[in-house]
């Protein structure tokens, strides 16, 4: 028999959420093999395909957290009778903690948060899912659970929350960012911060600071219903609506003038890139005299992070995969190695990021999209300086499916 690794407590939280529910689904007798394989299909084909073609760069509400489904541990629970197919996450950056709720404790993110795939009664049982990070607080216990359970879509945009206390569950609204303003509309608001903590030497730990949930219980509305609430008894869906999926403030429902126009602010968060990030591949040979040829790296996941004037985090990214192409034997006799080719690509994202710094600071007012693009023609214009460029599609070399490095920005080598 497969070995069960989620834990009973976790199983606990999933139970009591699910207890919200008012499904009438009945589980089938389909074996634990096939739900899976079907779970990690469904996965695959409708769910990370909308993450930059398969670059696994997802989560940007969370600043660019690299996850990916640890199919290997999946497992199949019946939750409201429902088969649920729960598979654990594991992080590409293993350094992501988040801070224990009134408490100076952190834990990995890994040991916190599953992928849940089920069919939905409420949707004609289409396939759906979901992450649940659960975030204890200082009165958790191993197997009594207290803290905060968030609910998002595998991009990172928030669908509810809930405060689990004594055995009994409460909705709650999430919202993520540097600064809050639902404690404005709220009664009890908890927060909790994001790090990546670093252990160098085995004893010195350095962390840096991610970003803030903030979860609160919705003022009652006279009813005996929290405003948020769902009066059928059913799970609200509180998204927070400020950053969007793609890590843009969401814009209004009109024409390219809804969007906020940015006024210059500070830039948050990690900048330096590791060269490691870009791992090149030769696309085309040196021609007959020796000179020449092409190398390419494919990164997912290239961003910055300004915080603007009203507190919200803003990503700008120069496009979902960047392919920075660099000749291997210049004209002049310059050669590019592979590892040196990495050392430039480093100094090209510097460059571009101090050039769009330069630009956001002169006082052109620009749009989420503008400062994108913006981003990108800074790296192509650096990387012209030593005889390359960057583009959003190889280009060059039949090299269409070329897998993407993840833009890492900690634990440099």
């Amino acid at each position: 028999m497969k070995r069960k690794v989620i834990p009973a407590i976790l199983l606990g939280i999933v139970l009591l959420i699910a207890s919200c529910l008012k499904h009438n689904g009945s589980g089938s007798d389909i074996p634990e093999k096939d739900l899976i394989s079907e779970a990690k299909n469904y996965y695959i084909f409708d769910v990370s395909i909308t993450e930059a073609k398969g670059a696994a760069m997802t989560g940007s509400r969370h600043h660019y957290i690299q996850k990916a489904p640890d199919w290997g541990h999946a497992t199949v629970e019946k939750l409201n009778s429902i088969n649920t197919v729960v598979v654990p996450i594991s992080y590409l950056d293993t350094a992501l903690t988040v801070k224990t709720i009134n408490a100076d404790s952190k834990n990995p993110l890994g040991k916190l948060s599953y992928l849940l795939v089920y069919r939905d009664p409420k949707r004609n049982n289409q396939l759906t899912s979901e992450v649940m990070y659960t975030i204890p607080d200082a009165l958790s216990k191993p197997n009594s659970f207290s803290g905060t359970s968030i609910i998002e879509q595998w991009d990172g945009t928030i669908l509810r929350g809930y405060r689990h206390s004594n055995g009994k569950v409460t909705p709650m609204s999430i919202e993520i960012g540097e600064k809050s303003s639902l404690a404005k509309m709220t009664t009890v608001c908890e927060t909790t911060d994001w790090y990546v903590c670093v252990t160098v030497g085995n004893s010195q730990e350095y962390c840096d600071y991610r970003n803030t949930t903030t979860h609160c219980i919705q003022i009652d509305d006279g009813n005996g219903v929290p405003s948020s609430g769902d009066p059928g008894g059913g799970m609200p869906s509180t998204g927070s609506g400020r950053i969007g999926p793609d890590g843009s403030v969401i814009p209004g429902t009109g024409g390219t003038g809804d969007r906020p126009v940015r006024v210059p602010a500070e830039p948050v968060g990690p900048m330096d890139i590791c060269p490691q990030s870009f791992n090149f591949t030769k696309a085309v040979a040196l021609d007959e005299k020796g000179f020449g040829g092409w190398q390419i790296a494919a990164v997912a996941g290239l961003h910055m992070t300004l915080l603007d004037t009203r507190g919200e985090a803003m990503l700008i990214s120069p496009g979902p995969i960047i392919y920075l192409g660099l000749p291997i034997v210049r004209k002049n006799g310059e050669f590019y190695s592979k590892e040196r080719a990495a050392e430039i690509a480093h100094d090209i994202d510097g460059k571009a990021i101090q050039a769009l710094m330069d630009y956001y600071h002169s006082g052109v007012p620009v749009d989420f999209e503008g400062l994108n693009a913006q981003y990108r023609k800074a790296l192509n214009t650096e990387a012209e300086k030593y005889g390359g460029r960057a583009t959003l599609t190889p280009g060059i070399g039949g090299l269409p499916t070329m897998t993407p490095t993840v833009a890492k920005y900690y634990g440099c080598k």
